[in-house]
């Protein structure tokens, strides 16, 4: 397993941001929540093209972690681009994660704040772990709930 991403690769994505994206990387009101960090989360990933973006409130059935994010990457560069950004964003926040793992294969990456935890994952390796089946007892937040979020925090999606 390896582990966090290097300053070269966060100079790397700091030298690409595009108005809207450095303007996410600094919403307007830092999230507070469990949620409200993984709403974040989910607007940096689906900047980055993820898809089957969930979210899920695991707090009552689990004392690892309060919520986590699951999204589906299309390639290895995508994978990065995503882990990366949301780790840059985090860390930006105050956040820094208290681990971050990923295969070899660079099929999936786990980041782990502690009271959230992102995953992104290529289509694969999602299937493979099945993470929602194995979390089935979760709350699954709404898109709509999540984009509510967006809006509290400040942030402006691309496209309507």
């Amino acid at each position: 397993m390896m582990t966090s991403s290097s300053p070269n690769a966060s100079n790397a994505l700091l030298a690409q941001l595009t108005p809207q994206l450095e303007a996410a990387l600094c919403p307007n009101t830092l999230p507070n929540t469990s949620l409200e960090w993984l709403a974040w989360a989910a607007f940096l990933a689906a900047d980055r093209q993820a898809d089957e973006v969930q979210v899920m409130e695991v707090g009552h059935v689990s004392g690892v972690t309060e919520a986590f994010l699951l999204c589906t990457a299309h390639s290895k560069p995508q994978v990065r681009a995503v882990a990366d950004l949301v780790e840059l964003a985090f860390k930006l926040a105050g956040q820094p994660p208290l681990s971050v793992e990923r295969d070899e294969a660079l099929s999936w990456v786990l980041l782990d704040y502690g009271h959230v935890m992102v995953h992104v994952m290529q289509e694969e390796a999602r299937a493979h772990y099945n993470l929602e089946r194995l979390w089935s007892h979760g709350d699954p937040v709404p898109a709509s709930a999540l984009q509510a979020l967006w809006q509290q925090l400040g942030l402006q999606a691309a496209t309507a």
